[in-house]
């Protein structure tokens, strides 16, 4: 859907080369990570409104969990997977889960969503000094292993998912990221958590970014998060 698609405006495609490649990348590195914990990620390419309820009928789940979204095109998948949910002959709970797209819970904020301010500085001022941010869940020591029978899929390459765009005369799927760049980003938890570890920690970089953060050049005038 996000790979084939293209912009209502100027039809461009929805999702370019570099993009593609770190949304793979994360991909890789999620299922990197989980093996580590004893587990692993499925991974299929096709409409998840058409693969979670294949899945979730084939093993039997009784709960389907998502994160909840706020964006049109998120709400309609959601809405969609629900009601292919609904339809299998077995009953499916399907389950939305606020938190991973934000900052601060909905429930602790002290207006309603209707009264945010649409200037970040005016929301920053107005909850920066009466909402504290809920400290992380740990993250589990072990995860319970995939079954064996199931095919946790082999991962997808840049080609086949933008194979709708080859031959764009706008489109090289050849492009790699320019040797100008001040950053070489990567996808996934762990280049991100090596850059945090970096912005924060190692370099003390967040104690100018008010004075740095309006610069153009360089890689560390900005947490680039």
């Amino acid at each position: 859907r996000i790979f084939e698609a293209t912009t209502s405006l100027g039809g461009f495609p929805k999702t370019g080369v570099h993009r593609t490649r770190f949304v793979l990348e994360s991909v890789v590195d999620l299922r990197r990570n989980l093996e580590t914990l004893g587990s692993t990620l499925i991974v299929r390419v096709g409409k998840p409104e058409e693969i979670l309820p294949k899945i979730a009928q084939e093993f039997n789940c009784s709960h389907v969990f998502c994160s909840e979204e706020v964006c049109s095109e998120e709400l309609s998948v959601e809405n969609a997977v629900s009601n292919e949910l609904s339809l299998l002959p077995s009953k499916v709970i399907f389950k939305r889960v606020w938190g991973s797209v934000t900052l601060f819970h909905v429930e602790d904020l002290p207006m309603s969503i209707e009264e945010i301010p649409n200037i970040f500085s005016n929301f920053r001022r107005r909850v920066e000094s009466i909402c504290d941010v809920r400290n992380p869940i740990p993250p589990p020591e072990n995860l319970v292993s995939v079954p064996q029978n199931i095919d946790i899929g082999q991962l997808p390459t840049v080609e086949s998912l933008l194979k709708s765009h080859l031959g764009s005369s706008s489109f090289d799927i050849t492009a790699q990221i320019d040797a100008r760049s001040v950053l070489q980003f990567s996808g996934g938890e762990t280049a991100g958590r090596a850059r945090v570890q970096y912005y924060i920690w190692d370099s003390d970089l967040i104690a100018t970014y008010k004075d740095t953060r309006n610069g153009m050049i360089g890689g560390d005038y900005s947490s680039k998060f």
